[in-house]
């Protein structure tokens, strides 16, 4: 795995996160 496709998965879960915690409130 490249660094780049870690990024791209952090990136991703962190926009996940977040809409998650959108639909939470």
């Amino acid at each position: 795995v490249t660094l780049s496709a870690l990024e791209e998965m952090f990136q991703a879960a962190r926009s996940i996160m977040s809409w998650l915690g959108d639909c939470a409130k």
